[in-house]
């Protein structure tokens, strides 16, 4: 017998002890075996209290012990009769993929209302309550873009294989095909256009507060995308006011606005400065897209 099993208490994690007697009853039992047998079943952190007693100092063998205990518990709770599948739990399960059952009405709310407190609260006390920042980036770029192809690119952008305008005429025909395959880029992939803005504006903002905060460069990453998010449902809602019009700058300037309003928010800065601090940043977002249109630019000249 394991010396002082007899010591603790019966009840764990939920099962009897007397449920393990082949492992605690059987000293013979080659524990490193039997964890390498079910190694592929088990990817388990759960600390027992028992393993961590001072009268217990096999830490590696405890570590094992663990393991098993954690795969007979698994098991045990397989046994259970599986919940009814209903259209209500479907519902309930798809919203559990992107934790929006829970997260998604109070994110909005926290980056609408405080987003200061709300990023303080993410990254340094309760992250449940928030639905996963890469999770809500790509939910809100991906209906926000579908909606912007149909409703507006499609129907104000004309197609540059049948107009020509005077500008176009203009362009040296050697750029003509690059050009040609960035607009059909953008056209086709709005969203993954939009999304390439985001490490240029975490990375700006990373050098200009970068003294001021003591945020790493994947913290003001997380914060821009909670940021470029709310943009996205911004920008989502203003879409049936001017789906039928040329007024897109209404939804762009909204965007804008909560941008500054985030950052003066977050960063706690004064309005003019904030506004200032927000130009450098875009400036710089914008020269990673000066790098992807390049590439495209050169491409269509190359192989186009």
């Amino acid at each position: 017998m394991i010396p002082g099993v007899g010591e603790f208490p019966v009840q764990m994690i939920g099962i009897q002890l007397y449920a393990f007697g082949d492992v605690f009853l059987k000293p013979e039992v080659d524990l490193v075996s039997v964890w390498k047998q079910r190694n592929g079943l088990l990817n388990s952190s759960l600390k027992h209290p028992f393993f961590e007693s001072h009268r217990y100092h096999d830490l590696d063998q405890c570590a094992k012990v663990a393991d098993i205990l954690d795969f007979k518990n698994s098991n045990a709770m397989s046994t259970t009769t599986p919940e009814r599948i209903t259209l209500g739990k479907l519902r309930k399960d798809l919203l559990e993929q992107f934790n929006l059952e829970r997260g998604l009405g109070y994110t909005i709310k926290q980056f609408l209302l405080r987003p200061r407190r709300a990023v303080e609260e993410y990254l340094y006390e309760n992250r449940s309550p928030y639905i996963k920042p890469l999770s809500f980036l790509l939910l809100t770029t991906a209906v926000a873009t579908f909606l912007m192809v149909q409703f507006v690119i499609s129907k104000n952008q004309p197609d540059i294989n049948s107009v020509q305008p005077k500008e176009w005429q203009q362009i040296p025909d050697l750029f003509k095909p690059g050009l040609k395959l960035l607009i059909t880029g953008i056209q086709k992939y709005f969203n993954l256009y939009y999304l390439s803005n985001l490490p240029g504006v975490a990375l700006g903002c990373y050098f200009i507060f970068r003294k001021k905060f003591d945020y790493n460069l994947a913290e003001y990453f997380v914060i821009n995308t909670y940021i470029f998010s709310i943009q996205g449902i911004i920008f989502l809602l203003n879409i049936p006011i001017f789906a039928n019009d040329l007024n897109v700058p209404i939804g762009s300037m909204l965007s804008v606005a909560y941008f500054v309003y985030a950052y003066q928010q977050i960063f706690r800065q004064n309005f003019w400065r904030t506004l200032l601090y927000c130009l450098i940043v875009y400036m710089i977002a914008q020269v990673f897209n000066l790098f992807w249109a390049g590439l495209f630019i050169l491409w269509g000249i190359f192989f186009g």
